[in-house]
């Protein structure tokens, strides 16, 4: 039997994701979400068409590759990624890792496969 999650929570993969802001909740269409991310975890490749998106590590330590350098973040570190080609953000925490993204728009519209 599979457990119930909160209206403010869904499954992303293998992510847990918490809407703490919702696009819906504002004039500015901003969204901040929070991610639990298990070891060795990450999005797939995508890019986002009309939104810079901000990253900030809340636990734990993600592998960020940008163009072609790859970047260490670390609990309380804050990463603006520019609109366009995104990275995966790879958990490298053996437990659940934490991550809050933020951007204005709709996930939807911003975000391509």
């Amino acid at each position: 039997m599979t457990k119930a999650v909160p209206a403010n929570q869904l499954w992303f993969l293998d992510s847990l994701v918490t809407i703490r802001v919702s696009t819906s909740d504002c004039q500015d269409r901003i969204s901040i979400l929070e991610h639990f991310v298990p070891y060795g975890s990450s999005p797939p490749l995508h890019f986002h068409r009309t939104e810079d998106e901000v990253f900030h590590v809340l636990e734990g330590e993600f592998r960020v590759r940008l163009q072609d350098q790859e970047h260490r973040l670390r609990a309380g570190d804050v990463r603006l990624i520019p609109k366009g080609p995104t990275p995966t953000a790879l958990s490298q925490r053996k437990e659940v890792a934490a991550l809050r993204s933020q951007w204005a728009g709709s996930l939807n519209a911003s975000c391509a496969p």
